[in-house]
């Protein structure tokens, strides 16, 4: 099943995915970026798996 897009701008990206079987391995995954100073990036990478 293809990933659905849960939130997009410009430091953030979320997505739902289904692994399977419908049910099984369900997850929302992000990834959050945080700018530090003008030459860092903070990357954030999370999941929540039901």
């Amino acid at each position: 099943m293809q990933p659905v897009i849960k939130k997009l701008d410009k430091y953030h990206l979320e997505w739902e995915g289904k692994f399977y079987i419908n049910g099984l391995f369900n997850g929302r995954h992000q990834f959050i970026f945080t700018k530090i100073d003008a030459n860092t990036t903070q990357l954030v990478q999370a999941e929540d798996f039901n």
